[in-house]
């Protein structure tokens, strides 16, 4: 992907935004330097619940979501290079790439503004990843489970060739 300044285009997508509502996706997503803040966190701060601060945030998000349009081009870019993954990528990889080390935290808002990437946060199981919408998920699931079943039959490691789950 050619160099973007997504600093500039997240302001850009907020800039039209009642002050409260940038406040909250600002700080919620670190937009202006800090770390991401949780909803309770910026809840406490404005004497608000952390719901309250959720809707807030679901009320801009719905403002954005026309604007994001003039962006597309970004979006599909992120698009094509999840499905080069098989549409499945772990977060951190996929922050560090598409963020080029700068604007992580902007790829991850970015991210969350279209409803077509969906992030999964980490479990005692997998590490925290997103992925596009469909059956990825499922079909990574099924791909370890097969494998799991594989490499219990044998009982030692082998190569794929033998596990013939490549076909």
């Amino acid at each position: 992907m050619k160099r973007l300044n997504f600093s500039k285009i997240c302001q850009d997508l907020i800039s039209d935004l009642p002050e409260k509502q940038k406040e909250v996706l600002s700080r919620r997503f670190g937009l202006k330097g800090g770390e991401r803040q949780t909803l309770e966190e910026i809840g406490k701060s404005f004497g608000i619940t952390r719901e309250r601060v959720r809707q807030i945030q679901e009320d801009a998000f719905s403002k954005i979501r026309e604007k994001v349009k003039e962006y597309k081009n970004i979006f599909e870019n992120f698009e094509k290079y999840l499905l080069r993954f098989g549409g499945i990528k772990k977060e951190d990889a996929l922050l560090e790439e598409l963020g080029q080390k700068k604007w992580k935290k902007e790829i991850y808002f970015l991210l969350s503004l279209d409803k077509k990437f969906k992030r999964y946060p980490g479990k005692k199981e997998h590490y925290p990843f997103w992925a596009l919408e469909g059956d990825f998920v499922e079909k990574a699931k099924r791909g370890i489970e097969i494998l799991c079943q594989k490499l219990k039959e044998f009982g030692k490691p082998l190569s794929l060739e033998k596990l013939n789950i490549l076909s």
